[in-house]
């Protein structure tokens, strides 16, 4: 497999650029963007009309008003600015593998894939890949090694289609299985179904929900936010705070230790879902998913994305009427819906990733054992 493309300074700011703004309509963010500008813009009026303050108060108020509306409005309009300054970062530091000037080759030879673009050579075993994904008009590929992780962008033009990119990762996938004789053997559980873009949405919901209930959300630092979210309120109910300005900023700081939480539970989280799907679905009216474990990883693949995630980062496993809920740590999640699913595939499934996660919780408390034992 040989490929040759270019890729232009231009092309690769318009991907960072539709990265942010993703980024900025996510329901959280526009939360909290609505809070520090018409919210606190309203609240600062508020206080000029019935707060009796004096003028010195009041310049001081207004300065630090501006200047935090106009922090926000730039943070949310001026993508192109900050896609060009996240470049900078990513050229600085090295990790930007694309010669804007010269001709880029990909081959695969031997398991490996070769990128050759000016005075650039980088090789990367399949076997490391880790998953795809697009971005945008972009095909993302995923290799990751320990701490390690590096992301190739390679445009899709290049393969004739996003279908025929998908492919192309694909095949990687399987060449690294096949280099790579762990990943060669036969999964233990294997489920495969088959969800709308609608079905996707509702499955995603419940998981998040359902994650509020099970210790993958209800660790300590959660269990203190509430705790002084809690207390903040009574406070102010009770009136040990006092003065409309401290009320309001023990409230505005209650409201912000919840907002996640908030956020979950109401509405906005479909908001939210349903991007994430119509990326993820990309106009298809259905996707078929294909669930797999092994002896080392958990391998999801769609019609538009492959990733393989090492057991060892399985925390939570939760089985209800409606689905299956894996989380890992970093924040990935995923359901594996129960309906038109084989019923034994998915106890099987959950079998297994139950006594993984129950594995790596033990090893995790025998680690802090270790290292509160070597801090004495």
């Amino acid at each position: 497999m040989n490929y040759r493309f270019h890729l232009t300074r231009d092309q690769y700011l318009a991907t960072l650029k539709a990265e942010l703004k993703a980024q900025c309509l996510d329901p959280l963010h526009l939360l909290v963007s609505f809070l520090l500008t018409v919210v606190q813009f309203a609240w600062i009026v508020f206080l000029f009309t019935h707060a009796g303050l004096t003028e010195q108060v009041k310049l001081i108020l207004s300065l630090a008003s501006a200047a935090l509306f106009g922090a926000t409005l730039w943070w949310n309009l001026a993508l192109n600015s900050r896609a060009k300054r996240k470049l900078r970062a990513i050229e600085k530091a090295g990790y930007l593998y694309q010669d804007f000037t010269s001709l880029i080759r990909i081959k695969v030879d031997d398991g490996v894939l070769k990128i050759y673009g000016g005075k650039n050579k980088l090789s990367y075993d399949c076997a490391y890949l880790r998953g795809f994904s697009f971005v945008g008009e972009m095909l993302a590929l995923i290799f990751s090694n320990g701490q390690a992780v590096h992301r190739i962008l390679i445009p899709i033009s290049t393969f004739g289609g996003r279908s025929e990119a998908a492919a192309f990762a694909r095949k990687l996938e399987d060449i690294g299985a096949y280099a790579d004789e762990e990943l060669a053997e036969d999964p233990d559980c294997v489920v495969e179904y088959v969800s709308t873009e609608k079905e996707f949405v509702s499955d995603y919901v419940r998981c998040c929900r359902t994650a509020y209930r099970t210790p993958y959300m209800l660790t300590a630092s959660f269990l203190l936010k509430v705790l002084l979210a809690v207390f903040l309120v009574w406070c102010v109910c009770n009136g040990t705070i006092t003065g409309t300005v401290w009320q309001f900023t023990a409230c505005l700081a209650a409201f912000l230790l919840l907002s996640r939480p908030l956020l979950v539970f109401s509405p906005l989280i479909r908001l939210s879902a349903g991007q994430y799907a119509k990326t993820l679905f990309s106009g298809a009216e259905r996707m078929t998913f294909r669930v797999s474990v092994d002896s080392q990883y958990l391998t999801i693949v769609s019609d538009t994305f492959c990733n393989r995630f090492s057991l060892e980062r399985v925390s939570v496993v939760e089985k209800t009427a409606h689905a299956l809920y894996v989380y890992l740590r970093g924040g990935i999640i995923q359901a594996i819906p129960a309906k038109n699913t084989d019923a034994h595939a998915l106890s099987r499934c959950y079998v297994l990733l139950q006594a993984q996660a129950e594995m790596n919780k033990r090893q995790r408390k025998n680690f802090s054992i270790l290292r509160r034992g070597n801090k004495e």
